[in-house]
């Protein structure tokens, strides 16, 4: 009995080390009075929900830490570094959640996991994977280092579907893989020793820059329209996704050739959710215009949208829908016309959806049974002629 009181006395004091600590306010990482039990040390968990600056080396050997919130670290002073271990059975976690910077180097140990979530961003001085090591992208996940990267000997479990952009070298030892749907860019070379691989090659990248995999679209773009609205057209997009997104362009041509500046809007930076964007040109040219969306990232690449026009056929008068963009209903105003009118709604595949007689010169439309996106309106005069056609933004 003597000695098993003596086990359970040894065990308890280790158990009471090891506990789950919270942020309670925005600042430095090291001081205690912004943490609900005391600043993490290795073995605790910690849940960062407040923005922290960082003035400590932080270092999971075998808690898990979920980063919530944004980590900085300020740039000129000590370079502050990141790493995560395992110790014996229990592995380490660091999850990023939200955008992190460390100005020092990122090492991920034996036991040692790290998770990147879509969206999110961490900047490191320089990384080294070790034998063991875990370390998880996701799509819309990208790690920045401002350094060499080092993916040492049989350290296989590296899984990127995001993107991995290095401002330096990378170099695969013997062994090692670097899998996924993602990519690696590199300003300076790519080098595997061995039989190590990246993204299923061994082929040396030298002299730099290098890329290996499959990049992702920095945007993904739901739709991008121009619509009439009396001396002015109104610009809708919306995207689904953004990656490393700067800003936006919306640019103008007569001729299809030459496109010119109409106005400039904000990008989301990252994001995994739905976001719409407005703007107009709010001195349109007389006639047809075509315009086109330019996106640039933060790293001046660029790429660009279909070209949408404003274009609508005129017939005896102009035939107007408000509010356009809408939601249920709307009116249709057909002053001017004569005659009976049909419109024939479609999506932009060109199937119809609707068809509807319109008798009067204001009509009021019930389109809560159409879902969100964008539909032609297609009108006819008695005799079958197309009089007009417009685009509707359905939200």
């Amino acid at each position: 009995m003597k000695r098993i009181l003596s086990i359970l006395f040894l065990l308890v004091p280790v158990l009471l080390f090891s506990v789950t600590t919270n942020t309670t306010a925005s600042g430095d990482w090291n001081s205690a009075g912004n943490w609900s039990s005391g600043v993490p040390t290795g073995s605790d968990d910690a849940n960062v929900n407040h923005a922290m600056t960082i003035n400590a080396n932080i270092a999971s050997t075998k808690g898990d830490y979920i980063i919530n919130a944004p980590i900085t670290d300020p740039t000129g002073g000590t370079a502050y570094t990141l790493s995560v271990a395992g110790t014996g059975r229990d592995q380490g976690n660091i999850d990023v959640k939200a955008n992190a910077t460390f100005e020092g180097a990122l090492t991920i140990n034996s036991l040692g996991t790290l998770t990147i979530r879509s969206g999110d961003t961490l900047v490191v001085g320089g990384a080294v994977f070790a034998n063991g090591s875990t370390l998880v992208i996701e799509t819309g996940g990208v790690l920045i280092i401002n350094g060499d990267l080092t993916n040492n000997n049989n350290s296989n479990d590296i899984n990127v579907d995001g993107r991995i952009i290095v401002n330096g070298n990378v170099t695969g030892g013997n062994g090692s893989t670097i899998t996924g749907g993602g990519s690696i860019v590199a300003t300076g070379t790519i080098t595997t020793t061995g039989d190590g691989s990246i993204f299923g090659t061994t082929d040396d990248c030298t002299p730099g820059p290098c890329g290996q995999g499959t990049p992702p679209l920095p945007v993904t773009l739901s739709y991008f329209i121009a619509v009439n609205e009396s001396n002015l057209v109104r610009f809708y997009w919306e995207t689904v996704s953004e990656l490393n997104n700067d800003f936006f362009t919306v640019e103008r041509s007569g001729d299809l050739k030459e496109f010119d500046i109409v106005t400039t809007v904000k990008g989301a930076g990252n994001s995994r959710r739905k976001i719409k964007y407005e703007a107009s040109d709010d001195n349109p040219f007389h006639g047809t215009a075509y315009y086109r969306l330019k996106q640039t990232d933060f790293d001046g690449e660029v790429s660009y949208s279909e070209v949408v026009s404003n274009a609508r056929i005129s017939g005896k008068g102009e035939i107007g829908i408000s509010p356009n963009p809408g939601k249920t209903m709307v009116r249709i105003d057909l002053s001017g016309l004569e005659g009976r009118t049909m419109l024939k709604i479609g999506d932009t595949h060109g199937k119809v959806i609707m068809v509807i007689h319109l008798d009067d010169l204001k009509s009021d439309l019930d389109l809560s049974d159409l879902n969100a996106g964008i539909y032609m309106f297609h009108f006819y005069n008695e005799t079958g002629d197309l009089i007009q056609t417009e685009k509707f933004l359905k939200n």
